[in-house]
């Protein structure tokens, strides 16, 4: 199947404007097993010249925070003043890439505090960067900065102030486009591999801070760190909790396991769906999903694109 503009003999826009005419149908197989993708279009960024890339990072001292952040955030990228997906990190989510567990643990748990103070990090860390033409840069920096720094304790750091910090080295370099190795290596936290779910909520502070308690109390219940990011994007932002695990470990498998199932259905029920899960865990995220026949339409297109079962569901 040659989606979208290519199945035009002769196009040649068919990586400009993938949509073509009717329906839109790559995400079913993009975000599904209903076939095997062969070949991807990828838009490429053009390299920004230094001036009219300003990358930036702000650490904040409270959980509380959150809320204005993300209330910050809201208007600023609904009209695209920002353009990137802005993240908004715990500290340990940081440092996990980097760091063992063990380097920080005390016999009351981890020392999260200590962790933050030793990477140099605050309860919340935001990465964002802007881009675009140098006047059009500065303009929307003159309205970021003064923003942010209405949140008690907010702290702004740019490209320059901190080049020693692999932190903030890294998550620099893939918001200027560069592929960096170890960012995911979030297992070596506690583990050898890691379990991780995306959920999606509005851009608002008092939703964050709803998805925020009821993923932390879910994750200390179950003797979990608090590994989370936020991801916001244009119109809404998605969490991803990461439970590090030890395959070889039974015990350490079953814990990560209904712990993950916990947060499924534990954040269904305040009206926050998973949106994203890691390879095996997707019949137990779409199981909330119970409004409207979605399922019966999910299962009737399994069946006619796949009426052998020769992708197995995952």
């Amino acid at each position: 199947i040659r989606t979208g503009m290519g199945a035009l003999p002769n196009n040649n826009s068919w990586q400009l404007y993938k949509f073509g005419f009717g329906p839109y149908i790559d995400t079913l197989f993009t975000q599904s097993d209903l076939g095997v993708i062969t070949k991807v279009g990828i838009w490429l960024m053009p390299a920004p010249p230094p001036p009219g890339y300003k990358p930036f990072m702000i650490t904040m001292p409270s959980m509380e925070n959150l809320a204005m952040a993300v209330e910050i955030m809201a208007p600023m990228k609904v009209n695209m003043v920002i353009g990137n997906t802005v993240m908004i990190s715990s500290p340990l989510q940081d440092i996990a890439p980097y760091a063992s567990r063990s380097e920080f643990s005390t016999e009351a748990g981890i020392d999260a505090a200590a962790a933050a103070e030793t990477y140099g990090l605050g309860q919340w860390n935001l990465y964002g960067a802007l881009y675009g033409m140098p006047q059009n840069v500065e303009a929307v920096w003159s309205m970021i900065e003064p923003a942010f720094n209405m949140i008690p304790g907010a702290k702004i750091y740019l490209r320059e102030d901190r080049p020693d910090d692999v932190v903030w080295r890294n998550r620099e370099k893939m918001m200027r486009g560069e592929p960096v190795q170890g960012m995911d290596n979030i297992a070596n936290w506690s583990g050898n591999d890691v379990i991780s779910l995306g959920v999606t909520a509005p851009i608002a502070g008092a939703d964050a801070m709803r998805l925020h308690g009821v993923s932390a109390s879910i994750l200390s219940k179950h003797g979990f760190d608090y590994l989370a990011e936020y991801a916001v994007a244009w119109r809404s932002l998605t969490k991803r909790i990461n439970l590090p695990v030890d395959r070889t470990d039974g015990d350490s498998l079953a814990a990560a396991e209904a712990c993950a199932q916990e947060l499924v259905f534990g954040l269904a029920a305040q009206g926050f769906g998973v949106t994203n899960t890691s390879t095996g865990y997707r019949p137990m995220a779409l199981q909330p999903y119970t409004e409207g026949g979605l399922a019966d339409l999910r299962s009737q297109l399994k069946t006619t694109l796949d009426p052998h079962g020769v992708f197995p569901v995952g």
